[in-house]
């Protein structure tokens, strides 16, 4: 993965140890990258200025896509398996998974405002999530809040 400067168009960096694919990388506030790693259940993390990785981080499955919220506070991932996972990006707590898919998912958005989370798979469905419902831990009660972060049904605002 390289760094270019679009208005002279000069390679700035170039950043190491990164073996990701499209839909896979994307910018974490102001000052990171995020890049889920093909074949591994891993995404690395680098600042902007250096060309190394900064940190790495496990997850449940390889994932096949991932976004941040505009303000870089959230990320979230998509698995093979059709899950999505919600991430509080500056501590890495999972915050929630979910079954959105019944195949792999293939691309994820959030609007410009960070309210809302677009999901789309392979197949052939894209869905609408209200963040606010996805952080919502009063959704699965008392004692699903007071468990492990399970696979709590979050349902989509709207499906095309």
């Amino acid at each position: 993965m390289m760094g270019w400067d679009l208005a002279t168009a000069t390679q700035l960096t170039q950043y190491k140890g990164n073996a990701s694919g499209r839909g896979r990388v994307t910018r974490l506030g102001s000052d990171y990258l995020a890049a889920a790693q093909n074949s591994k259940d891993a995404i690395h993390f680098w600042t902007w200025h250096k060309d190394q990785v900064l940190q790495r981080c496990f997850t449940q499955e390889p994932l096949t896509a991932l976004a941040a919220s505009p303000n870089g506070a959230y990320l979230v991932g998509g698995g093979a398996s059709g899950t999505l996972y919600c991430w509080e990006a500056f501590s890495g707590r999972l915050l929630r998974s979910w079954p959105a898919h019944y195949k792999a998912v293939s691309c994820l958005a959030f609007s410009d405002s960070g309210g809302l989370l677009v999901s789309a798979g392979e197949d052939t469905l894209v869905a609408a999530w209200l963040l606010a419902e996805v952080l919502d831990e009063q959704r699965d009660g008392p004692a699903a809040a007071a468990a492990a972060v399970g696979m709590a049904r979050v349902e989509p605002l709207h499906t095309w």
